[in-house]
C-alpha cells in the first residue's frame, strides 16, 4: 500500500460574466489531496482574480517573513481575449502551486478557506482575523470557526 501524500490543484475552465454593466472572468480551483491538513480530499470553488490578488496579500500580512510567489500582470487591454485568459489560468495555476509548496503557507487557515469554500475574501478574511465568526457547511466533518477565541465546553 503507498502512503505518499499527494496534492494537485488545478485552475481550469474560465468563465465571462457580465454582471450589471461589470465584466470578468472566474476560474474553477480543484483540489485533490489526501493531505491530513486538508478538511476535505476533493473540492472545486469559482474565484476570480481579484480574489487571487486579495489572497497573495492576505499571505504576505499573515506571513511577513515570507515572500508570495507572483500573479500573473493585471491589465485592462485584451482581458477577455482567449490567449490572455488561458496564460492567466496558467498563470493562476502557477501562483496556487507555488503557495501550497510553502509549509507555512500549506498551514494558514486563509489559504485553505480560500481554496475550499465559498466563502467571500471580506469572510475568510474576518474569520482569520477573529473579526466574525462563520460556519462553513461545505466542508464535512463541518468545521466551525468562533467568534474570536471563545472556548467552548464540549456537549456530552
Amino acid at each position: 500500500m503507498d502512503n505518499t501524500t499527494f496534492l494537485d490543484v488545478n485552475v481550469r475552465n474560465p468563465i465571462i460574466h457580465h454582471v450589471k454593466g461589470d465584466t470578468h472572468t472566474s476560474y474553477d480551483i480543484s483540489i485533490e489531496t489526501n493531505n491530513s491538513s486538508f478538511t476535505m480530499p476533493r473540492s472545486t470553488v469559482r474565484r476570480r482574480f481579484s480574489e487571487f490578488i486579495s489572497l497573495k496579500n492576505l499571505l504576505k500580512e499573515l506571513q511577513p517573513s515570507l515572500t508570495p510567489p507572483r500573479l500573473p500582470s493585471k491589465t485592462l487591454l485584451k482581458r477577455f481575449d482567449d490567449k490572455f485568459i488561458e496564460e492567466r489560468r496558467s498563470g493562476l495555476e502557477t501562483f496556487l502551486r507555488n503557495v501550497l509548496t510553502e509549509p507555512l503557507y500549506l498551514s494558514n487557515k486563509s489559504l485553505h478557506l480560500f481554496i475550499q469554500t465559498s466563502l467571500t475574501m471580506k469572510e475568510i478574511e474576518g474569520v482569520v482575523k477573529g473579526t466574525e465568526g462563520t460556519y462553513i457547511p461545505e466542508s464535512k466533518p463541518p468545521i466551525v470557526l468562533a467568534l474570536h477565541d471563545e472556548v467552548f465546553d464540549e456537549v456530552g
